[in-house]
């Protein structure tokens, strides 16, 4: 949220804004805003929240760790890609001697990127769903305590991470 809010004040400053208004800078804070912290925080509470509910814990502590850090690089990728796309979009549609189709096709190589950034977060989300699948089919662990604190005994066949 700090993030955003900066990235918020910075964009607003005339000297800023000349060159990121209009572009995809605009585009990377909206997904910072609401994507970024929005979901993060509503994942958060779900690996909280959906263990207390069904009254099991969560199966799987790295498809956990999985599904935080793709997350994590792919937002990180993204907003890099569309600050860095957009502010490179800007300068160019700034510069009288380029065409808007130009100063258009230079964003090309991070809007791929973005799209890279993209797939990682559709896997995490994959990732995601199969272990809440779980979780609504009664397949979580039993136990006491949370899934990353170790429990002491855990279930026959299941291995303890060290």
């Amino acid at each position: 949220y700090t993030a955003f809010s900066l990235l918020g004040v910075l964009i607003s400053l005339r000297s800023f804004a000349r060159y990121t208004q209009f572009s995809e800078v605009s585009v990377a804070y909206s997904h910072v805003g609401l994507y970024a912290f929005f979901s993060m925080i509503m994942f958060g509470a779900m690996y909280y929240i959906v263990p207390r509910l069904v009254g099991r814990e969560w199966r799987y502590a790295s498809l956990i760790k999985i599904h935080f850090w793709a997350s994590v690089y792919g937002i990180g990728l993204m907003t890099l890609m569309l600050l860095v796309g957009g502010w490179v979009q800007g300068l160019n549609m700034d510069n009288p001697s380029l065409s808007f189709t130009e100063s258009t096709q230079s964003v090309l190589p991070y809007l791929r990127g973005r799209s890279l950034s993209g797939i990682l977060m559709t896997v995490a989300h994959f990732v995601f769903a199969y272990h809440f699948l779980l979780m609504l089919l009664g397949l979580g662990r039993t136990a006491s305590v949370p899934t990353f604190l170790n429990p002491v005994n855990p279930e026959p066949g299941e291995t303890v991470a060290h």
